[in-house]
């Protein structure tokens, strides 16, 4: 085996175990999200069972967390489907700190389309 053909290998499997990671940050993540996801069900079981109106008991704030970690999950979801070879830096980027948030499903298109 010539030193090119080494050094391919050695590149696909470094990228190869790149996107193996992303596909865990992104499945931690969503792990992460359904767990607080149940724990706000059970949590507030009883509370809704007792409420005569969701506007005006504290439950219309834990109904915004599901409302946000849903839209969470989506964007994650939306990102995973993505990972190619090609853009599997770019998602890694806006994995960091979270900026995904920051962008519509179109824009990421835009973003990765652009690699």
């Amino acid at each position: 085996m010539n030193n090119q053909t080494h050094n391919q290998i050695n590149q696909e499997l470094v990228t190869r175990a790149f996107i193996d990671q992303l596909y865990s940050i992104i499945d931690t993540r969503l792990q992460y999200i359904e767990f607080h996801t149940q724990a706000i069900f059970k949590a507030c079981s009883g509370e809704l069972a007792n409420s005569h109106t969701l506007q005006h008991s504290p439950l219309s704030s834990i109904l915004d967390h599901i409302e946000q970690y849903s839209k969470t999950k989506k964007q994650l979801l939306f990102l995973r489907s993505l990972i190619k070879r090609e853009n599997a830096r770019i998602i890694y980027d806006v994995l960091q700190e979270d900026r995904f948030k920051g962008y519509t499903e179109k824009e990421i298109k835009e973003l990765l389309h652009e690699a």
